[in-house]
């Protein structure tokens, strides 16, 4: 398994666009084989602040996630939108559950 956190600093005018392109990646996204987990989270103390948490049963689910239409027209739908981000993709070797 593997878990995918990727960070988004929103343009302010553009956060309410953005956030409804990333519901339509995501409710396509969820449907996908071997997505496990998958939400889009704002910052309650930052609306600009958008990070997506994935959880994927493998990295060859999430490299055909990467190649879904659905991707490609979130990805173009949100140009010039998007000021910074960051994408960490995390593997399972050793995951503490408390």
């Amino acid at each position: 398994m593997i878990y995918v956190l990727a960070e988004h600093r929103i343009h302010p005018d553009k956060t309410a666009a953005f956030i409804e392109a990333a519901k339509i990646v995501a409710a396509a996204t969820r449907k996908e084989e071997g997505c496990i987990h998958y939400t889009v989270n704002v910052d309650v103390e930052d609306e600009n602040f958008v990070v997506f948490v994935e959880r994927w049963e493998s990295r060859d689910h999430l490299q055909s996630h990467f190649g879904q239409p659905h991707v490609a027209t979130f990805l173009k739908a949100i140009e010039g939108m998007v000021a910074w981000r960051n994408l960490e993709v995390v593997h399972s070797e050793k995951v503490e559950v408390l």
